[in-house]
């Protein structure tokens, strides 16, 4: 439970400049907040909708990877000169 609070809290007091510790207890305090006047239906429906968020950065990330190489074909043959396909050693 500690890093689950600390992982944001360290982000936010970095962004904000607050405390570490006034930022912990306010990423706790939104968060109970916010779970005891939404519900369980409301966590469930955020974690879908960060779970989409994640999964659609990951195919951008691919996309993007590619564009920027040169098409899958080059990223390949780029890939197959750096002996890079070797997974395991």
């Amino acid at each position: 439970m500690g890093v689950i609070l600390y992982g944001p809290s360290l982000a936010l007091s970095q962004v904000t400049g607050l405390n570490i510790w006034l930022a912990v207890g306010s990423c706790g305090l939104v968060c109970t907040v916010y779970t005891s006047i939404g519900g369980i239906k409301a966590v469930i429906w955020t974690d879908v909708a960060q779970a989409v968020i994640m999964y659609l950065g990951i195919i951008l990330t691919i996309v993007f990877g590619f564009i920027d190489a040169g098409g899958i074909a080059k990223a390949i043959e780029t890939v197959s000169n750096g002996n890079r396909f070797q997974f395991w050693v």
